[in-house]
């Protein structure tokens, strides 16, 4: 409430959903999100979200985006299947819960997030588009990852390609054997300027 006296679940099932954005004209909450380990290279996939509030529909209280029981798009993880659990808000319907508007390659760790702003400093065509860091894999046989990726978007931020286009990258070698750096955040400042956060080298970069 205005005071602030009374909280509530806001969304749930986002396993590791560090890092969110508003869009520029929608206002809705966009979130990156790691998926689990353990199920091999390619699964499962990890995600971006639009995290929604509940309609009256939604008998949970919170929109559910799948953790523990689903990934991707509705997928069941035949994994994870306790026999009872205590919580009543939590679902193993796959049916009943949101699928991602992105799905990104497993293991890339996507991270920050930020949409190109209009005026100085971009391409006309690339305004409103989404940029993500790519953190990097740690337990994947071939690394992926350790770049910064674009999505194409319209102005009301539907997404026009799942195929991310690379945006920068180098911080991988080709052998893919040596790291020279890990991105995690991206902020826009003044100017447009795009300030890019590195923890692997302890830096800042400016685009």
């Amino acid at each position: 409430d205005a005071k602030g006296t009374y909280t509530a679940e806001f969304a749930g099932g986002l396993r590791n959903a560090v890092f969110f954005a508003y869009h520029p004209k929608t206002g809705e909450i966009w979130a990156t999100e790691m998926g689990r380990d353990n199920l091999g290279d390619n699964l499962p996939p990890d995600e971006i979200n639009i995290v929604k509030v509940a309609g009256a529909e939604h008998k949970f209280g919170a929109r559910r985006y799948g953790w523990p029981f689903c990934y991707g798009n509705k997928i069941q993880d035949n994994t994870f299947k306790p026999e009872k659990w205590e919580r009543i808000d939590v679902t193993n319907d796959c049916s009943q819960t949101e699928p991602p508007v992105i799905e990104i390659q497993a293991h890339s760790a996507p991270l920050g997030l930020a949409f190109i702003p209009s005026g100085k400093g971009w391409p006309v065509q690339w305004q409103g588009d989404l940029l993500v860091a790519f953190h990097g894999s740690w337990n994947r046989s071939e690394p992926v990852g350790y770049e910064i990726v674009r999505y194409d978007l319209d102005e009301q931020g539907n997404v026009l390609s799942q195929e991310p286009v690379k945006f920068i990258s180098g911080w991988l070698s080709q052998n893919k054997k040596e790291i020279y750096g890990r991105p995690v955040d991206l902020k826009f400042g003044p100017g447009n300027s795009l300030y890019i956060s590195d923890d692997a080298s302890g830096i800042i970069y400016r685009v």
